[in-house]
This record gives structure tokens, sequence and C-alpha cells, in this order.
């Protein structure tokens, strides 16, 4: 699958579904890097979701800092409409979180947008009104502020059905269970289920005996 460059993941605020997968269903048993680990996994993920047929598929790059690795599997049905399977995880892991959820280019591009502006304004006014402080702390201050700011416009946006609605909630709840369906076909979980039917056999033989 080809990894696009520069591309992220924002999800919408409702509709959300979320799985975490155990990588002991590929055969991993031990801890292994986050990259790997999300390739992994969206990787078996796109031939159910391939084969589905709900919209274009592609794969957004992954993206890594100290703490975790993140990516999104996307279909893109318009500028306005779709919805995509994130995957988070620690740097070092044994599972991954997947979530599934309404998205949209045009969401991403104003979250994106918006994060930026909201930065850029926040520093701005930090090194306009503190001219006594540090130039590391103004900034860092700057930032902050950025941030919180952003936060309170991209809160709402991410609700907007405007921006991800109508087809983009059909879309991710048809995601939603196919990844619910691929997840419960983990050769462990299917064991385990042969198990239960058979001591649930058994012990139903044995009232018949008795």
């Amino acid at each position: 699958m080809k990894k696009l460059p520069g591309t992220s993941y924002v999800i919408a605020a409702d509709g959300k579904a979320t799985f975490t997968i155990d990588l002991a269903r590929f055969g991993i048993t031990h801890p292994i890097g986050s990259v790997d680990a999300i390739s992994i996994v969206l990787q078996s993920l796109e031939v159910p979701v391939r084969r589905a047929d709900l919209g274009p598929l592609r794969l957004g790059k992954i993206i890594s800092n100290s703490h975790q690795s993140e990516a999104g599997l996307f279909i893109d049905l318009s500028y306005t409409e779709g919805a995509v399977i994130s995957a988070v995880c620690p740097r070092i892991t044994n599972e991954v979180k997947l979530t599934v959820a309404r998205s949209s280019p045009a969401l991403r591009a104003l979250v994106w947008t918006a994060l930026a502006v909201c930065c850029v304004g926040g520093v701005a006014l930090a090194f306009a009104i503190f001219t006594t402080w540090d130039p590391q702390l103004r900034l860092a201050v700057g930032l902050l502020l950025g941030v919180f700011v952003a936060i309170g416009i991209i809160v709402p946006l991410s609700k907007s059905t405007t921006l991800a609605g109508g087809r983009s909630a059909e879309v991710a709840e048809k995601l939603s269970t196919l990844v619910a369906e691929w997840e419960a076909r983990a050769p462990g979980r299917q064991k385990r289920s042969a198990k239960r039917k058979k001591k649930t056999r058994k012990k139903t033989r044995q009232g018949e005996d008795a």
C-alpha cells in the first residue's frame, strides 16, 4: 500500500468506534516498534476494506514522536465526505488501538489551518505583550496560548456535519462493522470460541445423561 507523505488523520468528535488489536493474532508474541506494528495491522485491514468497495482507499504517512506513532487508513468520497480507520500505539508495543470515525479532507484542512494560525498568532501576541521575557519563554507561552485557542475552535469544527456528515456517517458505520468482523476473526478468538462451544456441548450432554 502506498504511503502518502505529509498526511495525518483528523477524526470527527462523534460516531467513534474503538478496537484494541493484539499483535499475537499475527504470530507476534513480543513487543515491536510502533511503525512495524501499525504497518502490519493496517496492511492486514486493507484487504477486507478494499473488498468491501466503500470508496477510494489510501494510507496516510505514519507519524511518530518520542511517545507514540499514528496513521490513518482513509476513504475520501469527496472534499467533505469520508471516513477513517486511525491506528495509534506506543513506540514499543504489542497492541494497536484502532478508531473508526467520520473524516474528510475539508475537516482535516480546516483543523490543521486553525492550529497553525492560532499558534502563529499566539507567538506573535506573546512577543508583543511580554517584551521583557526571555525569547524562548515567550515562544513557549505563545505556542501554549495558540494551542488552547485552537482547541476551542477545533472541537466545534470536528462536530460539524457539514464538514464530515451525511455519507461520512454511513461509511464510518460500515467501516466499524467491517473492523468488528475482522477483529472477531482473530485466530486466538476463534479458538477460544470453539473451546467455549465444546464446553457448552459437554455440559448439555452431561445434563441429558443425568
